[in-house]
C-alpha cells in the first residue's frame, strides 16, 4: 500500500477566535479551537485528532491556545488548552512549589471531562488523542500520559517537569515503573 503524504493546508491570515468553556468536572477554564475544515452540517464526518495542551508556570490556557490555532487549521485537528494549577497557573515561573497529590486527581478528572466534552461536540478520533505541555505543563502531561493511556495514547512534554509523585509511584508500583521504563 502506497503511503500518502499529507500536505499542510495554507493558513488564512485571520483565524477565528477560540471558544472558552469550563470543564464539566473540576470546573477548569479551557479554550478550544476546531479547524475551519470541520463542517458540523456534513453528512459524513471525518474523525479529527485532538491535542490537549498545557501551558507552563505563570501561563494560562488562553495564552497557550494562540500558539496552536494556526497548526490546528493547517493540519486539521481540534486543540484544547486548560488553565491548570498543576501546570503552574498563577505561579511565578522558576519558583518551585510543593504539589499536593490531590491536585493530580482533580487534574485527571477535569482533563477526562474536557476530552469527553469535545468528543460530544466534534467527531474526535479516539486513536489520535494527545496530551502535551510546556515546562510546568509537563506535570499533567506525564501524569495523564502514564496513568490514562487508554484516553491519551500519545503524550509529549516540551521541556517539561516530571512529577515526583509519579517517580515515587515507580518505586512501589511495578506497573508505574514499567510504564516509565518504556
Amino acid at each position: 500500500k502506497k503511503e500518502e503524504k499529507k500536505e499542510a493546508k495554507p493558513v488564512p491570515k485571520a483565524l477565528p477566535e477560540a471558544s472558552q468553556a469550563r470543564s464539566p468536572k473540576g470546573d477548569m477554564a479551557f479554550w478550544y479551537y476546531a479547524p475551519s475544515s470541520y463542517d458540523p452540517k456534513a453528512k459524513k464526518q471525518k474523525r479529527l485528532p485532538l491535542v490537549l495542551s498545557y501551558h507552563g508556570a505563570s501561563g494560562t490556557g488562553q495564552g497557550e491556545i494562540g500558539g496552536w490555532k494556526a497548526l490546528a487549521e493547517q493540519y486539521g485537528f481540534v486543540v484544547a488548552c486548560p488553565t491548570s494549577v498543576l501546570a503552574g497557573a498563577g505561579q511565578q515561573a522558576g519558583v518551585a512549589r510543593p504539589v499536593n497529590p490531590a491536585e493530580f486527581a482533580i487534574e485527571t478528572e477535569a482533563a477526562i471531562s474536557i476530552v469527553d466534552f469535545l468528543k460530544g461536540t466534534f467527531p474526535i478520533d479516539d486513536r489520535r488523542v494527545m496530551v502535551t505541555g510546556f515546562s510546568g505543563g509537563g506535570n499533567p502531561t506525564y501524569w495523564l500520559g502514564f496513568t490514562q493511556p487508554e484516553i491519551f495514547p500519545f503524550f509529549c512534554a516540551r521541556c517539561g517537569n516530571f512529577p515526583s509523585l509519579l517517580a515515587r509511584a515507580a518505586e512501589t508500583q511495578p506497573e508505574a515503573k514499567k510504564a516509565i521504563e518504556v
